[in-house]
């Protein structure tokens, strides 16, 4: 399990602020079944946290590049609102 909880501690480092002391329990409780449960948790958490990062990055880059067709008059106001609406389904 020390790998599991190693991979974990850095991804929650990284993706969770403030997430110190959760990271410091899970260390020293790391013996204990509890604990593995804990970061088998943590870990599918962990995914599910960056999935969610990675949809709205490519959101946010798709927006971005509509935005600059409009900018540049490649599409009109019309266009521009239609396709924004497609991208963010609102």
């Amino acid at each position: 399990m020390g790998w599991l909880l190693n991979k974990v501690s850095n991804r929650m480092e990284k993706k969770l602020p403030g997430s110190a002391d959760a990271i410091e329990q899970m260390k020293s409780d790391a013996t204990t079944g509890e604990s593995h449960a804990f970061v088998v948790s943590a870990d599918g958490h962990l995914n599910q946290v960056e999935s969610q990062q990675a949809v709205q990055d490519d959101l946010a880059d798709q927006l971005s590049k509509l935005g600059a067709l409009h900018d540049r008059g490649a599409l009109t106001d019309a266009e521009y609102e239609a396709q924004k609406r497609e991208i963010t389904g609102a």
